[in-house]
C-alpha cells in the first residue's frame, strides 16, 4: 500500500512538472478550454488542480490573437445555468488575459465585469459563474451598452433564447440597428448559440451565427476577419 502511494505521488509530481512547463504546453497546442475539463475532473487534488490552473494560463498563449478592442457579452440568464455558463466563462476568462477586451454579464440588466488580468483564468471563470444573475434574456441590452464605445468585434455568448424581449417592448434587431446608426460603426458580431438551439435574433452582413461550441472558434474568427474564404481554407486543410 505504501509503495503504491509513493508511486502515485511520483507520477503526480511528474505530471505536474510537464503541465507547468511552458515549452511543453506550447508544443501541445492545447487551449484553456481543454485544460478546464481536466481541472474539473481532479477536484480535491490540490497539487494537480494548481498545476492544471497554471497550464491553463500558459495555454492562453496558444490562442489566436485578436487585434483591436473586443466586447464579450455573457448571457447570465437562468437558461444558461450549468455547462453553457461554464463554457462562456472560460472563453471570457481566456480572452481577458489574451486580448484587449471588456466583459459584461446580461439578462434583464447589465453587470460590468472587470477582473485583474493577473487573475488565473479558472478564478475569472469561477467569479463569472458566481456573479451570473439568473433572470431572462434581453440581448438588446448588449447593443445599448455597446453604444458607449467603439469595438472591432462583439461576442455574444448565449443560448439565444431572447423571447423575453417582447415583454420589455424591445427588439434585438432594432437595438442593433440603432447601435450602428448612433456609433457610426459596424463591428464584426459573433452570436454563439452555445446550446445549439439554432435560434437567431439579428442579421446583417457582418453578423455571424455559430451553433454549438468549438475550441477552434478564435481560429475561425481570425481567418474570417482577414477576409479568407472559410470554405476554401477548410478544403486546403483537408487535402
Amino acid at each position: 500500500y505504501t509503495t503504491a502511494r509513493q508511486t502515485l505521488a511520483k507520477t503526480i509530481d511528474k505530471v505536474c512538472k510537464v503541465l507547468t512547463n511552458p515549452e511543453q504546453v506550447k508544443k501541445s497546442r492545447q487551449l484553456p478550454f481543454r485544460f478546464y475539463t481536466a481541472y474539473t475532473n481532479v477536484s480535491g487534488n490540490i497539487k494537480l488542480s494548481d498545476a492544471i490552473s497554471e497550464a491553463m494560463d500558459i495555454s492562453v498563449g496558444n490562442l489566436d490573437n485578436l487585434p483591436g478592442k473586443t466586447l464579450i457579452a455573457v448571457d447570465s440568464s437562468g437558461s444558461m445555468d450549468g455547462k453553457p455558463i461554464e463554457i462562456a466563462s472560460i472563453f471570457a476568462g481566456a480572452l481577458i488575459k489574451k486580448s484587449n477586451c471588456e466583459v459584461i454579464l446580461y439578462d434583464t440588466g447589465i453587470k460590468e465585469f472587470s477582473p485583474s488580468t493577473r487573475t488565473p483564468v479558472v478564478d475569472i471563470a469561477d467569479r463569472i459563474q458566481k456573479e451570473a444573475m439568473g433572470g431572462g434574456t434581453e440581448t438588446s441590452l448588449v447593443f445599448k451598452y455597446a453604444e458607449k464605445g467603439l469595438w472591432d468585434r462583439i461576442f455574444i455568448l448565449s443560448d439565444n433564447e431572447s423571447w423575453s424581449e417582447s415583454y420589455y417592448g424591445s427588439s434585438v434587431q432594432t437595438a442593433y440597428n440603432d447601435f450602428k446608426r448612433i456609433t457610426g460603426s459596424d463591428p464584426f458580431i459573433y452570436a454563439i448559440d452555445i446550446q445549439g438551439y439554432g435560434t437567431t435574433d439579428i442579421s446583417s452582413e457582418k453578423v455571424t451565427h455559430l451553433t454549438g461550441w468549438s475550441d477552434k472558434l478564435l481560429q475561425f474568427v481570425s481567418i474570417k476577419e482577414k477576409g479568407v474564404d472559410i470554405v476554401k481554407w477548410i478544403e486546403q486543410k483537408e487535402l
